[in-house]
């Protein structure tokens, strides 16, 4: 037998091997799955959730805090869909006249409240806002979306930063804190 008939026996042989009919039981929950397993963009990129998106970017600290503070970061489950309006930490500043941290000062259930104010289900994306005259919030209040000189505005606020595309939803950025009278 030659060195070449002998090379190919070897490399069918390990093909054969590596492709026997033992199968690994698989032992994975749907539960570890949910947990573990992440959502790719269209450029394979892994997306964070909503959570993990707001507890790192510097300047969604203050609603992130807000939200562990208050529970309401438990409304946000990974394997459900949201659209989180998001005030940026200058934002919740000027509404609560000063440093935004005061926002954490103030009572759990008003700031609950004020949180679920800008939490909606499912993704709305942008195009979704532009046909959408008014939203429903997980709070209860409706939240009504205007247009005018090609900006948007959620009850007055201007979103100046639109779909930042997370693993379960999609976050806007908001000039100010939608409040509802």
């Amino acid at each position: 037998m030659n060195k070449k008939t002998y090379l190919y026996l070897c490399f069918a042989a390990c093909l054969l091997a590596a492709c026997g009919n033992e199968t690994t039981p698989n032992t994975t929950t749907d539960a570890t799955m949910s947990d573990t397993s992440k959502i790719m963009d269209e450029n394979a990129v892994v997306l964070p959730t909503i959570m993990e998106k707001l507890e790192t970017t510097a300047s969604f600290k203050t609603f992130f805090e807000a939200m562990k503070q208050t529970k309401t970061d438990q409304i946000i489950k990974p394997n459900t869909t949201y659209t989180i309006l998001v005030p940026t930490n200058e934002s919740i500043s000027k509404v609560v006249k000063g440093k935004s941290d005061k926002l954490l000062k103030q009572d759990n259930t008003a700031i609950a409240i004020l949180l679920k104010n800008h939490i909606f289900e499912g993704k709305i994306r942008y195009e979704d806002l532009k046909m959408n005259k008014t939203l429903v919030a997980i709070s209860g209040n409706k939240i009504d979306i205007a247009q005018k000189d090609q900006a948007y505005y959620a009850n007055g606020c201007l979103i100046f930063d639109f779909g930042t595309d997370c693993s379960n939803g999609y976050i806007h950025v908001l000039d100010s804190m939608v409040l509802v009278k």
